[in-house]
């Protein structure tokens, strides 16, 4: 009797862990936290999405995380590409770049998994639309208008802006003037827009599933995306001196009052004043009761614009933080001091999928390297992007991998007077030390472009070596191809 206890206690207990078990493993396979056959997993996990896990599948937290992240295992290129990269794979140096860019231990298969999936694989022109998500003061503007050029006016989606959000009205427009029918949707090659392209926890909803419901057309065409990566310093040095304080034109180093060829000082105290000044005019033109006239009014104008005035205040606001979060890809990869964030209404942020640097640095690796499709339905994975600082070999890439003639790259938005000028080395360091994140980011892109632009140098050299001239060569554009790096 004591033995027959015992081994119903022994398959009670079994069938407690079986039941525990499944959705948590559940929850690992189909929402991410297991990363990919080849990365590791996070090297914790909160005890809020053990909490979700358990809940089953009506929990807040599991299906805020399931609405917004997948785990996308991607099915294997062709044979074909698959045996012509891996020509090439023992020949690209990954210790050193993983080593240059400080990947953390995982990444190096990751990468050799994005090499055997060169860029553009499966690109189809005809079918396939490239979906531009630019972050502002990233060069978006300049891409944005050589798509325009590369695909023509007529193959861009309305509603998309260089330099700006999205205009729903001109879609809207467009939706009326032209039925599910017309072959006019049908020949959409292009969208660029600084408007996010996948929904997140703020203000960002699912602008492709927009344009699916408003133009059914628009359902049998895939949505490629791209993005541009900016180093972080740059980033927060041209977003605070161009949107947030408007230095350049309050400094006199651009526009009324700038003497052509002059960059006059920067006094942020000035700067500050002057954005006072003009907040006011704005507030006495509009009303008081628009925009945040109310706020300036009930707290005064230092308050609001007190970060213009100093770098300390700046770095105190946080306006310039975590830059590179919600920018590219949606909700994750998310700052590892964020943590869980659930408020039961839908509008949380969920699990933090990844908890610390290593996990935003492999999750970036795969995501932008176009090893996770964001959609369940629709693939929406990331098929190339640019970084600002290397957009010369960023354009290499797009031109040779998606079979494109070079058109003349924009430069027409690069000022004398830097963003970063007036910056003392201690304001740069200090914004290094404490924009993990970001780094995290830009480096993980840096070391995907190394990988891609080595492939393609590789590949360019075996098509010499096999006979073809350089000259001879299609979509290579100028400067592209160097024989050793």
């Amino acid at each position: 009797m004591v033995q027959q206890s015992t081994l119903l206690l022994v398959l009670l207990g079994g069938l407690l862990v079986i039941t525990t078990l499944i959705p948590y493993t559940s929850l690992l396979f189909f929402n991410d936290v297991i990363v990919s056959s080849t990365a590791p997993p996070p090297k914790k996990i909160s005890s809020k999405l053990l909490k979700a896990a358990r809940a089953g599948s009506k929990g807040t937290a599991l299906n805020s995380v399931t609405v917004r992240i997948r785990d996308f295992v991607p099915l294997p290129p062709p044979h074909e590409v698959l045996v012509e990269t891996r020509r090439r794979r023992t020949r690209i140096d990954y210790d050193s770049i993983a080593t240059k860019w400080e990947l953390p231990t995982g990444g190096i298969k990751i990468l050799e998994e994005i090499q055997s999936r060169k860029v553009g694989f499966d690109y189809n022109q005809t079918t396939d639309i490239l979906a531009l998500r630019h972050p502002p003061k990233s060069g978006g503007t300049s891409f944005s208008v050589m798509l325009r050029e590369i695909f023509s006016n007529e193959r861009v989606i309305p509603g998309s802006d260089k330099s700006g959000y999205f205009n729903f009205e001109k879609f809207s427009a467009a939706v009326k003037d032209h039925p599910p029918t017309d072959p006019f949707w049908s020949s959409m090659a292009t969208v660029f827009t600084h408007t996010g392209l996948r929904p997140n926890s703020g203000p960002t909803k699912d602008l492709l599933d927009y344009f699916r419901e408003q133009a059914p057309a628009l359902r049998e065409k895939r949505f490629r995306l791209m993005t541009i990566v900016r180093r972080p310093l740059d980033l927060a040095a041209s977003g605070f001196y161009e949107t947030q304080c408007k230095i350049g034109t309050f400094a006199y180093q651009r526009g009324p009052g700038h003497v052509p060829g002059s960059c006059p000082t920067v006094n942020l105290t000035d700067v500050m004043l002057k954005n006072i000044e003009h907040k006011s005019k704005m507030c006495d033109e509009k009303g008081w009761d628009q925009g945040n006239c109310q706020s300036f009014k009930k707290n005064g104008g230092e308050k609001l614009f007190e970060h213009c005035g100093s770098f300390e205040k700046l770095f105190e606001k946080g306006s310039i933080h975590n830059m590179h979060y919600r920018s590219h890809t949606g909700d994750f990869p998310r700052p590892p001091e964020l943590g869980d964030v659930e408020d039961g209404n839908g509008n949380g942020n969920g699990i933090n999928l990844t908890p610390t640097l290593e996990d935003v640095s492999l999750y970036t690796l795969r995501d932008l390297g176009g090893l996770i499709d964001f959609n369940p339905v629709y693939k929406e994975d990331f098929v190339w992007f640019a970084i600002t600082e290397r957009f010369k070999e960023s354009m290499c890439l797009f031109y040779y991998r998606f079979e494109v003639e070079p058109v003349e790259e924009k430069r027409s938005l690069v000022k004398k007077c830097r963003p970063l000028a007036f910056w003392e080395e201690k304001h740069k360091k200090f914004h290094e030390d404490n924009e993990q994140f970001d780094y995290t980011v830009w480096r993980a892109a840096n070391a995907i472009m190394d990988v891609r632009m080595e492939d393609m140098r590789l590949e360019i050299k075996d098509r010499l070596n096999a006979g073809e001239k350089l000259e001879d060569i299609p979509y290579l554009g100028p400067g592209c191809y160097a024989e050793e790096n």
